[in-house]
């Protein structure tokens, strides 16, 4: 009750509680006012609310704020670091430019393209499951900048790009891979996959779902295997 009367919210009221220890939630706090009397604050600008940390917010990825001074720290993505020396053999920014992929002064192609390539690494299939780990330096560092993009950047940047550019970069791509001794084989294993279409396209044709053991729209794949090397 007095912490109310110092005009403070449930999640203030939750903080301080917490901060000596007594661990009552927020709705909790809630109910209590409540049953006391205490109607609920109103709307307040942000200069009228009590000082304190507050929801951290992530700084905004820029390659002008990297700083590399020479530290320690913890992350969860540690083995991305392990490709590093192999991709630092690999002109990416060069092959980028030539095939015409977009970027910034803030973030460059080649940033852009390694913060999509982590997660792909890591296995995060969704980009939006990117901003739980906003803050891990590891993952940052592995991109190449301050922080990683967020995932509206992630999520919009694949339709900046021009169909056309696809080709090129695949080409370039494995001359620059073959150079570091992943040579080509002679024969491949191929498969068919089938990728649902669930939209109101009347032209898509109809494809068998394995998964599903059924036919219905959608795009149809196909995926490569070479024979000795294993390679995608």
């Amino acid at each position: 009750m007095e912490l109310r009367k110092q005009n403070l919210s449930i999640y203030d009221i939750a903080e301080r509680l917490n901060a000596d220890g007594r661990t009552l939630s927020p709705p909790a706090i809630g109910r209590i006012l409540k049953q006391e009397g205490f109607a609920r604050l109103p709307r307040r600008r942000a200069e009228e609310r009590p000082s304190g940390a507050g929801v951290a917010h992530a700084a905004v990825a820029d390659l002008a704020e990297l700083d590399l001074p020479p530290r320690s720290f913890h992350t969860k993505f540690g083995g991305l670091l392990l490709f590093v020396p192999w991709l630092a053999r690999v002109p990416l920014g060069r092959i980028l430019a030539q095939a015409g992929f977009p970027g910034s002064e803030m973030i460059p192609a080649p940033h852009a393209i390694r913060s999509l390539l982590a997660l792909k690494l890591f296995g995060n299939a969704r980009h939006t499951h990117v901003m739980s780990d906003v803050f891990d330096p590891g993952l940052a560092a592995f991109a190449g900048l301050n922080v990683i993009p967020k995932a509206s950047f992630l999520s919009q940047y694949s339709c900046r790009i021009k169909p056309e550019a696809y080709p090129t970069l695949i080409d370039c791509w494995f001359d620059a891979a073959s150079e570091l001794g992943y040579g080509h084989g002679d024969s491949f294993d191929l498969d068919f996959h089938t990728i649902p279409f669930h939209g109101e396209n009347a032209l898509v044709e109809k494809h068998y779902v394995s998964k599903r053991s059924r036919r219905q729209k959608g795009m149809l794949a196909f995926v490569a295997n070479d024979t000795v090397n294993r390679a995608f």
